[in-house]
């Protein structure tokens, strides 16, 4: 079957399975109460960059999917994912697909999969196609198939303009790059912050003068990962104080040692590896242990393919 038919036969496939997965935003959107969100297990993973196998790898090694592919059933385990599944690789269309799939799996079996927006989702949004793969075109059917397919009126441009920024699951946030103190004061609630972004992406005429664009803005802001701890562990805490949370967790920034990063005492964590193969395919996910009894977290770990480090634990 040569690239075009294969992107041909995709892109129905993926329609299906967005029709079947897509939710009201309403619906969708993710309370931030402590209840709705806490789970046993959850397992954190950063950029994937169209690299499917890549992905399948470390979801396997973390045990959220079984050697097939398939969601573990294990009760009470949410995954997320921080954004930044398109450009750089080939598999973006792949990978879209494999990640409703395995909402759906979640789902049925109690559990969760959340599902981020980074910064290169929006861009895509908005046309900025600089780190696209060509044989991500290709997946597609083309050019103008692929622009199609990313509009605020295609199957895919809307179904993702649905999903959130950032999520609060117990105490811990979830955010592509950072929220720094300007945005946490001036929203003060995920729920604000996930409200405001929805709403301009859903508008055609924005461009890269809104402040969603920005240096300092929860997709593209750096300061807590490349800053010393001196200059932004008190920041981090105010903020994350103002959003109800204790840590933050963050991809974004790519680590070129394939190491999480912990910083601020456990305060922040960076789960961008660099997993795709375009990066070196580091292969690392987190992975927080929580009392739910207790509503608090116990362990964190960095899972990595030879052994598990553990980088928090209450009880010590």
């Amino acid at each position: 079957m040569s690239m075009r038919s294969r992107g041909l036969f995709l892109l129905p496939c993926l329609l299906v399975l967005l029709c079947q997965a897509y939710e009201d935003p309403s619906t969708f959107r993710l309370s931030t109460a402590n209840q709705d969100l806490f789970a046993q297990r959850i397992v954190a993973v950063g950029d994937l960059h169209g690299d499917y196998a890549a992905t399948l790898n470390i979801l396997k090694l973390a045990k959220v999917v079984d050697n097939n592919g398939n969601w573990m059933k294990e009760p009470g385990l949410i995954l997320v994912q921080t954004g930044d599944v398109v450009d750089r690789g080939p598999d973006t269309l792949k990978l879209y697909q494999y990640l409703f799939e395995l909402t759906e799996q979640a789902k049925a079996s109690g559990g969760r999969v959340i599902q981020l927006l980074g910064n290169h989702e929006v861009m895509n949004f908005i046309g900025d196609w600089r780190y696209v793969n060509r044989l991500d075109v290709k997946s597609f059917g083309g050019i103008e198939s692929r622009t199609t397919a990313w509009s605020v009126e295609g199957e895919l441009g809307s179904r993702l303009r649905s999903l959130n920024v950032t999520a609060l699951v117990g105490d811990t946030l979830f955010v592509h790059a950072g929220i720094n103190v300007a945005w946490a004061t001036r929203f003060k609630h995920t729920d604000a912050i996930n409200q405001y972004i929805r709403e301009a992406l859903a508008s055609v005429e924005k461009t890269a003068e809104d402040p969603i664009f920005g240096d300092g803005g929860p997709l593209w802001y750096r300061d807590y990962v490349l800053l010393p701890e001196s200059q932004i562990c008190s920041q981090l805490s105010h903020a994350l104080n103002l959003l109800g949370a204790k840590r933050m967790v963050v991809g974004h920034t790519v680590q070129s040692n394939g190491r999480i990063l912990s910083k601020c005492s456990n305060q922040l964590f960076g789960i961008d590896v660099g997993i795709s193969k375009v990066y070196g395919g580091q292969v690392a996910a987190l992975e927080l242990i929580q009392d739910i009894e207790a509503q608090k977290v116990t362990k964190i770990n960095a899972i990595y393919p030879h052994r598990v480090e553990l980088l928090f634990d209450s009880t010590v």
